[in-house]
């Protein structure tokens, strides 16, 4: 859900509790959009304010960011008139995504001076802003400028001006102007209205407002007029549950991982897992920690994708025109036939001819065969031709086969490496995926002024089956080898989907000997970390570990396996989700 109105008044509420006569030690900008507030009570945790387009949002966090070496101007700004500072109150704007400090610090010459920090959490439009007592603009993390809006301008030495907003607070209690404003919406869906009247209320809140309060219909008309005078005042009684129950509700999607949240139970997400914590600060940093990490990684290394899907591609075509060359190369077998009947029509022929036919003795039917012939040649030597030709046709024809098999192993290789890069978590299983690329030749890795960037080095994913047996699952190409070649022993159960990338699996076994139920959950995992794992029903092999041979090439994807068996596995998330390790 976006970061709305419910959710930053509960935040502000805990903020107020942690934060109020607070001094500010320091002030980090760790990046263009984000600052953080390090206070003088090492006990409390900072504070974290966003400014990103993605992710705008405000709350106390865990993470220790870094420092960068030369502070940008507005980070400057902030320490000259901040730092030092006591927090001495801190407000929502109107239930709207505005949250307000007000800090009291000394200036140069010690005389106390009130400054407010202003931060707009309003998707691409977010800033955070400071001003003096007197609302006038010291500084921006973004500037705007006239060209960009006439009304508002975000510039130092500008008046600043709160976001237009035209909708009605809905803990106010200015029921009556509410039901006005609703009152021209009758043609909306009681959804849209509620979002269109009243200020903070996502389009997920509103959702579960109507179904807990019964609500539902195409048109708020439909609801009547006496409920849709009742609703404002039912709307607040809703907010004030929400914010007394003090709790955010973190949603997960089948795989584990946080897709949405809520400031309290939402009984229109109620089809998803979810998890409560009553430390809202917490809940919404783990949530935008795991979010951002994935946008940054997939945004870093967008080119990267981008340059070895090409490379996939190339490979594809590659591999077609060589199967094409070879459909042509495998008709040589009719310049065999070709010279030896000539061979045996000798008496037939007299050089200047320019074809000749014979009687097929090859054909089945009996039928024959008109021979195309060179004139300047002899009889003799138009039979060699056709032999030459022969002989040249074969040897491309095993030549080109083992160019084939070369270009499917490097196909498969790069889908998988493509597979893997897309899937990366975070930079360092990016970073490893590219520097096996560097080096099998097929991309080249981030550099920096000493040579090639060496990535950190990855765990494996970690499982243990719901009995007890260890199961280990590769995150790249390397690992894949590492786990198959060096990890498994020779009885221990290799696993991988058929014919699809994906992670190589080992279900390590007790001298041979493993479970059925086990044998199932290393095949869920090996389908759940695969290019097939949306699908109902996979086919996985499974074999001993000591049947897979590796292939002699260039990188570590091509791998042969005798003795397996096949299963066929619908993927449960929730149960495999609940077998791996932290």
């Amino acid at each position: 859900m976006p970061f709305d109105g419910l959710m930053l008044s509960l935040l502000a509420s805990q903020l107020r509790d942690e934060l109020i006569n607070q001094r500010i030690q320091r002030i980090y900008q760790p990046s263009k959009d984000d600052i953080i507030f390090y206070f003088s009570d090492s006990r409390i945790r900072p504070l974290y304010i966003s400014a990103s387009g993605n992710c705008p949002r405000v709350h106390l966090t865990d993470v220790r960011y870094d420092n960068p070496a030369s502070p940008p101007v507005f980070c400057m700004v902030l320490r000259k008139y901040l730092v030092g500072g006591i927090i001495r109150g801190i407000a929502q704007k109107d239930f709207d995504r505005v949250l307000v400090m007000d800090i009291e610090s000394l200036d140069e010459a010690g005389n106390l001076r009130n400054l407010c920090l202003i931060s707009e959490m309003m998707g691409k439009h977010s800033n955070i802003t400071l001003v003096d007592s007197s609302m006038k603009i010291l500084d921006s993390i973004k500037h705007v400028s006239g060209l960009r809006n006439t009304y508002r301008k975000i510039m130092p030495g500008f008046d600043y001006i709160f976001p237009p907003n035209e909708k009605t607070d809905p803990t106010s209690g200015r029921h009556n102007e509410a039901v006005d404003m609703l009152s021209f919406m009758a043609d909306l869906s009681p959804e849209k209205a509620i979002v269109s009247v009243f200020s903070g209320i996502s389009t997920q809140a509103a959702q579960s407002f109507l179904l807990e309060e019964d609500l539902g219909g195409e048109r708020l008309s439909s609801l009547g007029a006496d409920r849709i005078s009742d609703l404002p005042a039912r709307l607040a009684s809703f907010i004030e549950r929400r914010l007394g129950e003090k709790k955010v509700c973190t949603y997960t999607d089948p795989e584990g991982r946080a897709r949405d949240f809520s400031c309290g139970r939402y009984m229109s997400l109620e089809s998803m897992d979810h998890t409560e914590s009553s430390d809202p600060s917490a809940a919404v940093d783990s949530f935008y920690r795991e979010k951002s990490l994935l946008s940054n990684v997939r945004t870093q290394y967008e080119e990267h994708i981008k340059r070895l899907s090409l490379v996939c591609e190339r490979e594809k075509k590659k591999l077609a025109l060589r199967q094409e060359e070879l459909r042509g190369a495998s008709d040589s077998e009719i310049f065999n036939v070709m010279g030896n009947l000539l061979l045996s029509n000798m008496h037939l022929l007299k050089k200047g001819m320019k074809t000749v036919e014979v009687d097929n003795f090859y054909d089945p039917e009996g039928g024959r065969l008109t021979i195309p012939l060179r004139e300047e040649l002899t009889p003799s030597q138009n039979a060699q031709y056709y032999f030459k030709r022969y002989n040249r046709a074969k040897s491309a024809v095993n030549h080109l086969r083992e160019l084939i098999a070369e270009s499917e192993r490097d196909s498969a290789y790069l889908e998988e490496q493509l597979y893997f890069l897309r899937c990366a978590e975070n930079y360092s299983e990016a970073d490893e995926i590219l520097s096996e690329l560097d080096r099998s030749g097929f991309l080249k890795a981030p550099r920096k002024k000493n040579g090639i960037k060496r990535p950190v080095k990855t765990d494996y994913l970690r499982y243990t089956s719901s009995d007890g047996y260890r199961i280990l699952a590769g995150k790249n190409t390397v690992q894949n080898g590492e786990l198959t070649f060096r990890e498994a022993g020779k009885n221990d159960i290799w696993l991988h989907v058929k014919d699809v990338p994906g992670s190589h699996v080992i279900l390590f076994t007790e001298r041979g000997e493993y479970s059925d139920a086990a044998l199932e959950e290393a095949a869920m995992i090996a389908v759940i970390h695969s290019d097939l794992k949306d699908s109902a029903r996979v086919a996985v092999d499974y074999t001993r570990a000591g049947n897979v041979k590796k292939i002699p090439s260039r990188n570590y994807a091509s791998v042969t396996f005798t003795d397996n068996r096949t299963l066929v596995i619908t993927p449960d998330f929730k149960r495999i989700e609940g077998l791996r390790e932290n």
